[in-house]
């Protein structure tokens, strides 16, 4: 999910909350090892499955079904 990425990057340009920055950092390197896509996770479980994944949490886990559904 490049579009995590580019969030945590614009969150550090901008002079943001590093723990915030790091986060969505993390997460993205979560979602980046995942032998299941993302999208495939959300369309069977939903957020549910979302938050399952290590370093998702409800506000990051909310920005991933966004983007999703911003796909579709």
């Amino acid at each position: 999910m490049r579009k995590i990425f580019l969030k945590a990057r614009e969150i550090q340009l901008e002079g943001g909350d590093r723990y915030k920055e790091w986060a969505y950092r993390k997460a993205a390197w979560e979602v980046d090892e995942l032998e299941e896509s993302i999208s495939t996770i959300y369309r069977n479980e939903g957020l549910k499955g979302l938050l399952k994944i290590k370093g998702v949490g409800k506000s990051i886990g909310m920005e991933i079904e966004k983007l999703i559904k911003s796909n579709n």
